[in-house]
């Protein structure tokens, strides 16, 4: 993975006029790749596979203050990523390779 990261950092480099995707999936060290890509964002986008029935949650509330107690009602579900997919009119795109 650090000679993949190490690649895309000279190309970067290389090329700085030119915008890359990075496009992965979870299965290779995807908390790694946010970390090296995180600063350089402006050289393009970073992409990832998600799995269509993944459950996702809100982040919780903000805590008031530290009482003790029970914390505060778990906020709705935002709706599952093909759910989404379902509704959006978004591009369709075709990967050769």
């Amino acid at each position: 993975m650090r000679r993949a990261m190490q690649l895309l950092a000279m190309m970067m480099h290389g090329f700085p006029e030119s915008k890359l995707m990075l496009v992965g999936h979870g299965g290779h060290d995807s908390h790694g790749w946010t970390r090296f890509w995180h600063p350089h964002q402006q050289h393009g986008t970073l992409g990832s596979r998600f799995q269509p029935q993944a459950n996702l949650y809100e982040t919780p509330a903000n805590r008031r203050s530290r009482k003790a107690g029970r914390p505060p009602v778990k906020r709705r579900n935002p709706p599952k990523p093909q759910d989404v997919a379902k509704r959006s009119k978004g591009k369709r795109f075709t990967v050769d390779g």
